[in-house]
């Protein structure tokens, strides 16, 4: 959709056929998808209809965050021995593959969600 045209097109032309700052009704109907989820979800992001209702049970999974651990390493551990950042300091994530030469790409990262899910 980065076509600035999108929705305004001759469908058989292509050619553009009004203004297309104009609302269609994809435009509406996609706005008010979005305002709907937005009313019906609650601070965490979930769905309010499902974490209030009877039928769901609703846990909190631990997760690491690898990056996060990394820098509390790098800055807590140093506290004790006089660590004081410097002015405007901050962390950058660096990724580097471990083995392998290839990244893992989304499918992978679904197929590991399914194994885990499965166990």
């Amino acid at each position: 959709m980065r076509d600035p045209y999108f929705g305004h097109r001759d469908f058989f032309t292509g050619e553009p056929l009004r203004d297309k700052d104009e609302w269609t009704d994809w435009d509406y109907a996609l706005v008010a998808a979005y305002q709907t989820v937005q009313d019906m979800t609650n601070k965490h992001g979930l769905l309010v209809h499902e974490v209030e209702s009877d039928r769901v049970m609703v846990s909190a999974v631990k997760k690491i965050d690898r990056f996060q651990a990394q820098v509390d390493r790098a800055t807590k551990g140093s506290k004790a021995k006089g660590y004081t950042p410097d002015p405007g300091e901050y962390f950058e994530p660096k990724l580097e593959l471990r083995f392998g030469d290839e990244w893992p790409t989304l499918e992978d990262h679904w197929a590991d969600l399914a194994e885990r899910s499965s166990d």
